[in-house]
């Protein structure tokens, strides 16, 4: 497909529309509003390899991918899917903390990562009810290095403020290397903060590494230090699980609605977000106009 995605400086003009979508997350509430929106999918899977196009009735082969590189769409649905999740969860930055958890050793085996994960998760919890800390909540993240390396990071979030755990007493719950602990109080967007964190690569890893970036040139400036937006994303192996969480972790609830109803839920709110693109496909012809706005609402508890 000739797909063409053009940036629109302001929001377009769309008074036909007789619903947009509002996703709650936390307190940020998202709208969107698309034009020509077809909410019912045209496309069904039929078996691992094959798929259906209801519209043309045409059976197609399904692409399988073999590297995170290939399938970006899958992986920038990931991470999106993350910022969400995040966000829906952290409401207060004062009931959640960052932890990172890394190896000692170069260690390279990710299903190692996840089991090495589970029981910790299982000392810390001991911990934390044993010392009357109440039982945390997690979403943890794996992150590759341009080594071949990997380590993770968790967020914890409890139901009241969250305790301060000594970095050394985490360290040796952990049990296999260096551990680090990180407040969010100073955070405002806590999901595009840490997924940000997990995608973008300063130059100088990327240069000792020798982390592909392949032509990304969007750079953004930290601490005296340039760093390029999504270059870590080529390191994820094909199929691999970005995240997972705990069971009373929440998702983002979704609802279509008319417009009017869903600005009036975000009258008092801030507006913290807004892009606004055209997306064109040369040789179908079809086209569309998508608005999203996000904004936040005043803490509570």
């Amino acid at each position: 497909m000739a797909v063409k995605v053009e940036r629109l400086e302001t929001a377009p003009y769309m008074p036909c529309l007789k619903e947009v979508k509002v996703k709650t997350m936390g307190n940020i509430i998202q709208i969107q509003a698309i034009e020509n929106c077809n909410r019912h999918s045209v496309i069904q899977r039929l078996d691992n390899d094959t798929y259906l196009n209801k519209l043309t009735g045409e059976v197609g082969e399904i692409c399988h991918m073999t590297s995170r590189e290939q399938d970006k769409k899958s992986l920038a649905r990931s991470m999106r899917e993350l910022r969400e999740i995040i966000n829906t969860n952290v409401v207060n930055t004062r009931k959640a903390r960052w932890v990172t958890l890394t190896y000692a050793e170069n260690m390279t085996d990710v299903k190692r990562l996840y089991d090495d994960f589970r029981k910790f998760n299982q000392r810390f919890q001991y911990f934390l009810n044993k010392h009357g800390y109440g039982k945390a909540e997690y979403i943890c993240c794996v992150e590759p290095q341009g080594r071949g390396a990997w380590h993770c990071h968790v967020l914890f979030i409890w139901k009241k403020t969250a305790p301060f755990i000594p970095n050394d007493v985490l360290a040796n719950i952990w049990g296999h290397g260096f551990t680090k602990i990180t407040a969010l109080d100073c955070v405002d967007n806590v999901g595009l903060y840490l997924t940000a964190y997990l995608t973008d690569v300063s130059l100088d890893e990327a240069e000792a590494t020798d982390i592909p970036l392949y032509g990304n040139t969007r750079c953004k400036v930290k601490n005296d230090k340039c760093y390029v937006k999504g270059a870590r994303l080529s390191l994820y192996p094909a199929n691999c699980r970005l995240y997972r969480t705990s069971r009373g972790i929440k998702k983002p609830k979704c609802k279509w609605m008319p417009p009017d109803e869903a600005f009036e839920k975000v009258a008092d709110a801030e507006l913290i977000y807004e892009k606004n693109v055209h997306i064109t496909d040369t040789e179908t012809g079809f086209s569309t106009t998508i608005s999203t706005t996000e904004y936040r609402r005043a803490e509570k508890g």
